[in-house]
């Protein structure tokens, strides 16, 4: 009776949620406040997938999403984001009969790593996909080891994992699991790195015995071809792979052909990732192509403008995640020619009012070079020149900038292409900004 009930108060509280657009988590909230188990009481499809990771889980469950509803598939889905506790009672509630009977023929859910320990045993999901473990929210996450532990806890072995394969703290996942296990990952390309060369390192002893693993190449951080030089702890054989990389061309498995939206290559682990699952549930390969090559992002983390005949990129990054403002460093560093940085953020977090900084120490702004001026952007910007300033950028060459809507008055002053580092939200302030000059950004 209380499931029915707490059903019943959660559809009502989505029927309001959508006349008002607002909230994504509050229907869940209502329902466990009458049945504080009611997460244990729903039936999932058997097509049940749960994404996590530090970084990519984002995009590779909306990219799973996608593929299967372009497929003929009904898809309950957290395309809004709210992956703890509430957010998936509200998406269980708003996709279920009055029995908790999930009505769709698949849930895909994008579920933050520190809450699997909780809620991956109530649902019991049939496919986990593990995108890789990063150093990540230093006050929340703590190391990676300990968050390594909490997903771990969280697995049983009637889950099928689909694990980053290049990723050496991922892997450990597969070492005593006793069920199903798929790897994906990429191959070398003009893009790798031939040793490991970032301050953001996480795992690189091996966990057998703990000698210092060896890279063939290294796509990023610690992500790469690793082996351990005195036991057989290396990279496994790859189930999906992309076996060659031109551009933001991918051959997939030496066969299939896949164009993607852009050529970072973050981005190619996301679609691997979302490949492998698809292809796992039986969708043929050039359908699984067909329908990543017509997606749009509903959060676009790549543009493109021009400014008085200069190239100008806009490169989103994740506050508290050196990784994913890595990434942006590594494409930045393969530009040779002179070039404006502008690198900040208006908060570090909206979790809690610690103000950490520590995570700008494990960013590679030493990877860059030929740099006219760099500006730093927000209320953080004296901390950000420090970091740029002991990186070894001449202080000359650092600005110093309140607010993201003053950054353009000063590119008159600076020279060479602009490269503009920002975290979510304060990249969508600076797009306004250059469209209201009339700067067309794509």
């Amino acid at each position: 009776m209380k499931r029915l009930c707490a059903i019943i108060i959660g559809k009502l509280f989505v029927i309001i949620g959508k006349i008002m657009h607002r909230g994504s988590s509050y229907p869940g909230y209502m329902a466990l406040k009458i049945d504080k188990d009611i997460l244990s009481k729903f039936t999932l499809p058997v097509i049940s997938i749960v994404v996590t990771g530090s970084s990519g889980k984002t995009s590779t469950s909306f990219t799973i999403a996608h593929i299967l509803e372009d497929n003929g598939y009904s898809v309950a889905h957290n395309k809004d984001g709210a992956n703890l506790t509430n957010g998936l009672a509200t998406l269980l509630i708003a996709n279920s009969n009055l029995r908790g009977k999930i009505k769709t023929d698949a849930f895909v859910m994008e579920m933050d790593e520190r809450y699997t320990k909780k809620l991956l045993p109530l649902i019991k999901p049939k496919y986990l996909v593990i995108c890789n473990i990063t150093r990540d929210q230093p006050p929340r996450q703590g190391h990676f080891d300990y968050v390594y532990n909490i997903i771990k806890s969280g697995i049983t072995d009637d889950m099928h994992l689909i694990l980053n394969g290049d990723d050496p703290l991922v892997n450990k996942f597969a070492m005593d699991h006793k069920g199903k296990v798929s790897y994906f990952g990429l191959c070398k390309s003009d893009e790798s790195f031939e040793k490991l060369t970032s301050n953001s390192l996480d795992m690189v002893y091996c966990p057998l015995c703990h000698s210092k693993l060896n890279y063939d190449f290294v796509s990023f951080s610690n992500v790469g071809n690793f082996s351990c030089p005195n036991c057989n702890f290396k990279r496994p054989n790859l189930d999906y792979q992309v076996t060659a990389i031109n551009d933001n061309e991918l051959t997939i498995n030496d066969e299939y052909v896949f164009h993607a939206k852009t050529n970072q290559i973050y981005t190619f682990y996301n679609y691997i990732a979302a490949y492998a699952t698809t292809n796992l549930l039986g969708i043929a390969p050039d359908k699984i192509i067909c329908s990543m090559e017509n997606i749009e992002f509903y959060e676009k983390r790549y543009s493109y403008f021009k400014y008085s005949n200069r190239d100008g990129y806009i490169l989103s990054g994740k506050n508290e995640n050196a990784p994913s403002y890595n990434q942006a460093m590594n494409f930045v560093s393969r530009a040779s020619e002179e070039k404006t940085i502008i690198f900040g953020f208006e908060y570090i977090s909206l979790r809690y009012p610690y103000q950490d900084i520590s995570w700008l120490y494990d960013i590679d702004f030493e990877l860059l070079s030929n740099v006219s001026n760099f500006i730093c952007v927000g209320p953080f910007a004296y901390d950000i020149a420090t970091r740029v300033y002991l990186s070894g950028i001449d202080k000359e060459k650092i600005i110093i900038c309140d607010n993201i809507t003053d950054v353009y008055n000063k590119l008159s002053d600076s020279n060479g292409n602009i490269y503009a580092i920002l975290n979510l939200g304060v990249d969508k302030k600076f797009i306004t900004e250059l469209e209201d000059k009339n700067i067309k950004v794509d």
